[in-house]
């Protein structure tokens, strides 16, 4: 699972570097999954979709987010988003 976001801001001559631990992100998001639970498990049903399926499934994809670059750029600046 990727516990660290490195954030990169460039405009023009000055460049900007942040760390964001994720671990604090995964612990605040907690209580609103709890709250989200219940209407994942109905959606699972309506959909006739195995919820332990739809649970590994979304396990999969955040522990794939290790190693993602995304990076936004115009002309007067950049961001690179980095998740390591």
């Amino acid at each position: 699972m990727a516990f660290v976001a490195a954030i990169r801001v460039r405009k023009r001559n000055r460049e900007f570097q942040m760390w964001i631990p994720l671990l604090l992100l995964w612990l605040i998001l907690l209580p609103v999954v709890l709250l989200l639970a219940p209407v994942f498990l109905v959606a699972c049903c309506v959909g006739r979709v195995d919820p332990f399926v739809a649970l590994l499934a979304l396990w999969r994809i955040f522990t794939g987010l290790r190693g993602t670059e995304v990076e936004f750029a115009r002309p007067s600046s950049t961001m690179l988003v980095r998740i390591l």
